[in-house]
């Protein structure tokens, strides 16, 4: 079971390293500077979003011995949809605080006004883990979803997560403690076509290169769908390392802990159709040599 983990692990970083660059597109031009990756309503070129978070969650007492240890399950809510999140006390504190690289004068990318005009925010209600023997979580499915405003101010003014438009879904399917960091992986889903923002599809707004041109992360999801590989479309999540936050409640089934503050970066990472097409060769041929062996 350990080395199925650290194997495991061991996947989680190689697919960091693959990150693929990609901007924003939000269609309209906010200012900031020349450095544009497609265009003036567009950022530059950009490699991650980093982000900050408040989390509150919930631990079962799997067999009731009113200690959290391992098997106990863990489910946590964060973000703009956490449990006890405050847009007076929380806001500020659970966003993507900026996009990397930095803009840095006429030479570092352009983030189009970000965080003056516009807002990339994220939350999640149902991520859910099994807590280790170490203390340690590894967290095995839910659901973070990224959203947008163009109206930051009125945002923060009306305290109502309604002035923020759902992008696309980031899908849990696996993560866990990595020593110096927790790494959280999935794939991308559920790209909004329905709600509009400054006149496009509020899903088509992250942009990156595929097959040689500039294509949008929603065009590029219906693609792969349709070639039965939507869930190649990762995301990788890599933050700070937390112990268990205090105990604050108990009722003899289930623990609550108290509010924790998480940092970290999240990167996407797209592959192109040529590294698909010779996974499934590796794979037909995995499937062949299994054969192979069996008739032996």
């Amino acid at each position: 079971m350990k080395l199925k983990i650290a194997l495991g692990l061991a996947a989680l970083v190689s697919t960091s390293a693959a990150a693929t660059p990609f901007f924003l597109d939000m269609n309209v031009d906010y200012g900031g500077n020349a450095n544009t990756a497609n265009g003036a309503t567009t950022t530059g070129w950009l490699d991650e979003l980093q982000f900050a978070y408040n989390s509150w969650s919930t631990v079962v007492d799997s067999n009731g011995n009113g200690t959290i240890d391992a098997g106990d399950v863990i489910t946590s809510t964060g973000g703009l949809l956490g449990s006890g999140f405050n847009f007076g006390s929380d806001f500020s504190n659970n966003m993507f605080t900026s996009l990397l690289p930095v803009q840095t004068g006429p030479i570092g990318p352009s983030n189009n006004n970000y965080l003056n005009s516009w807002n990339l925010a994220f939350g999640f209600n149902d991520l859910v883990g099994t807590v280790q023997g170490d203390g340690s979580v590894n967290w095995n499915s839910g659901t973070i979803s990224m959203f947008v405003t163009t109206d930051l101010g009125g945002c923060i003014g009306s305290a109502s997560l309604s002035c923020y438009t759902q992008v696309f879904d980031m899908n849990v399917t696996f993560g866990g403690d990595i020593g110096n960091g927790t790494i959280i992986q999935g794939y991308l889903d559920n790209f909004n076509k329905t709600d509009q923002i400054n006149g496009v599809d509020a899903g088509s707004i992250f942009w990156t290169d595929y097959q040689g041109a500039n294509t949008s992360f929603s065009d590029i999801y219906d693609d792969q769908f349709l070639a039965g590989m939507a869930e190649m479309f990762r995301f990788i999540v890599d933050q700070n390392t937390q112990a268990l936050p205090n105990v604050i409640g108990y009722d003899g089934t289930t623990f609550t802990l108290a509010k924790a503050t998480h940092s970290g970066r999240v990167s996407f990472s797209v592959p192109e159709p040529t590294s698909l097409a010779i996974l499934g060769l590796g794979l037909l041929g995995m499937g062949f040599r299994g054969r192979m062996k069996r008739r032996a």
